[in-house]
């Protein structure tokens, strides 16, 4: 496993453990506003036209991830649970 990966990783853990353990130790919901509301700062920092250092990018790359709720490959998990296989259509219909 490279450092990117590495740090993504970490980073994920970090962020949802530190959002678990807030919900589950019965934290205000005002923390969780807070950092949604930061993350949607964070994330809609990249629309704009500005040259971002490497280290920034990559941050962000990360956090667009963990935004859009794509941390875990859901399409090998729900190929792995239903296991759907690829057939030739009936008819030209279903194409």
């Amino acid at each position: 496993m490279d450092f990117a990966n590495a740090m993504g990783v970490i980073m994920n853990i970090l962020i949802f453990g530190s959002l678990a353990a807030s919900i589950f130790m019965n934290g205000s919901l005002q923390y969780l506003w807070v950092m949604i509301n930061a993350q949607q700062l964070m994330v809609h920092t990249g629309l704009f036209t500005f040259m971002f250092p490497q280290n920034a990018q990559f941050f962000m790359s990360k956090m667009i991830k963990v935004a859009n709720f794509d941390v875990l490959p859901s399409e090998d998990i729900v190929n792995g649970i239903f296991g759907f296989e690829n057939n030739e259509p009936i008819n030209s219909n279903f194409e």
